[in-house]
């Protein structure tokens, strides 16, 4: 570890994702320091997505580094370590060049979602003169990440801003005709295309129920599975993802997103 590095936690959330309300934070934590870490940004907004709260804590990152080059300088500091759990918002500060070039398409020419985050994105990656660099962490494990992700739950209680580029999706259903049917979940891990994902019941701990579609390689088939709300915050209609299954075919559940897929 670089004795003269300080760490900067960032965390997102959105309730009701998509749509609902959502928050961002960041904390610094200073090397050596017997201080408690210090809260950088806070902020909540009324509607917006998951995604978006994510991406938005990494740009606050970067303009809080842009801003204070001399402040670390003073501090003896020579690096800014990012630690964020989002692989969406890392995803894209790694790519938004790549994106860029390829008229803001993606894997399989899927169109790019939040550009005009992505936009910010490099626009900072050009003008910041500070070292950092950005570490994807699994969980939420240490006192740090824990009082980060409250402090993003507790904005998103609480939102006064608004998100000016969320927009509002159309919904569509599937294409697919017939019933929709339970998965039959064997441990798998299979790329999904989600189109539908709501609250089961409102009591406290209530699962998701998660209906998607499968391509088996002649046509598209559509079944439902339950996740936690971890899983389902990470989810948008009709975007591609490599879900982790578990092992009951009686209670087919979305056990984690491995990969998100634009």
């Amino acid at each position: 570890m670089n004795p003269y590095a300080a760490q900067l936690y960032i965390d997102g959330s959105c309730y009701k994702n998509p749509g609902g309300p959502g928050g961002l934070a960041g904390l610094l934590e200073l090397p050596d320091s017997e201080l408690d870490s210090e809260t950088i940004f806070q902020e909540g907004y009324k509607g917006t997505t998951n995604n978006r709260m994510e991406i938005l804590a990494l740009i606050r990152a970067l303009e809080y580094i842009k801003a204070n080059v001399l402040n670390f300088k003073e501090l003896g500091l020579n690096q800014i370590e990012i630690r964020s759990d989002s692989e969406i918002a890392i995803k894209c500060y790694k790519s938004a060049e790549e994106w860029r070039s390829n008229s803001w398409k993606g894997l399989n020419d899927r169109p790019i979602t939040n550009i005009d985050l992505i936009k910010r994105i490099l626009t900072l990656k050009s003008t910041i003169s500070f070292s950092y660099r950005i570490e994807h962490i699994q969980n939420k494990s240490t006192d740090a990440t824990i009082k980060v992700d409250k402090l993003a739950k507790k904005a998103a209680k609480k939102p006064t801003k608004e998100d000016t580029g969320y927009i509002i999706p159309k919904v569509c259903p599937t294409d697919v005709s017939g019933p929709t049917l339970p998965f039959n979940a064997d441990g798998q891990k299979i790329k999904i295309k989600v189109f539908s994902h709501s609250l089961v019941s409102r009591k406290k701990g209530s699962l998701y129920k998660v209906k998607f579609e499968i391509n088996n390689g002649n046509s598209n088939e559509k079944y439902f599975a339950h996740c936690s709300e971890g899983v389902n915050n990470l989810l948008h209609r009709h975007h591609y993802y490599n879900a982790k299954f578990n092992n009951d075919k009686k209670n087919p559940m979305i056990d984690a997103i491995k990969e998100t897929l634009e």
